[in-house]
């Protein structure tokens, strides 16, 4: 009983070392892992930020540069019904007021006004340079408006929505 114990024991002391070792290699690793994320998230993190930041502070300017050359041009006629009367943004949304004179028009606007407008304006706006901003994050808002004010809809257009005009 003797001989079968020793061989016995030698083999569960080198099983328990075993299991320690692997062990302590698995925590040593665990913590090595989470000290490089924390080192990676303190020093690349604020660099990948200021360099977003500067992008979108670009990405402003030319909206404030774009609405500088446009506003003193508005009120602006884009055809015989509609006419351009502000232009603003909030963020990367450029937003364009329209007025649309409905004492011309030949029937009044239904509930698809704006979808009906969205199909018209889409494929000019994606067929020209305004398709540039729109890929680096800008997007644009339509709002309609008869000359009362009145709410007639509106839609925005982004840059997913030419990648699909295009499909």
């Amino acid at each position: 009983m003797s001989a079968n114990t020793a061989p016995d024991l030698v083999e569960q002391t080198q099983g328990k070392k075993v299991r320690r070792t692997a062990r302590v290699l698995l925590w040593t690793t665990l913590r090595a892992t989470v000290l490089l994320g924390l080192l990676m998230v303190n020093l690349l993190a604020p660099r990948l930020i200021s360099v977003q930041a500067k992008i979108e502070a670009a990405i402003e300017a030319a909206i404030v540069k774009s609405e500088e050359a446009i506003r003193p041009t508005l009120p602006k006629k884009i055809d015989e019904l509609t006419t351009l009367v502000a232009i603003r943004h909030a963020g990367s949304k450029v937003q364009f007021d329209m007025v649309v004179d409905l004492s011309k028009a030949a029937s009044r606007p239904t509930t698809s006004f704006a979808s009906q407008m969205r199909t018209l304006v889409l494929p000019k706006v994606c067929n020209s340079e305004m398709l540039q901003s729109l890929r680096i994050g800008v997007s644009y808002e339509y709002v309609y408006r008869d000359q009362k004010s009145n709410d007639l809809g509106g839609f925005i257009i982004s840059n997913s929505d030419c990648q699909s005009l295009s499909k």
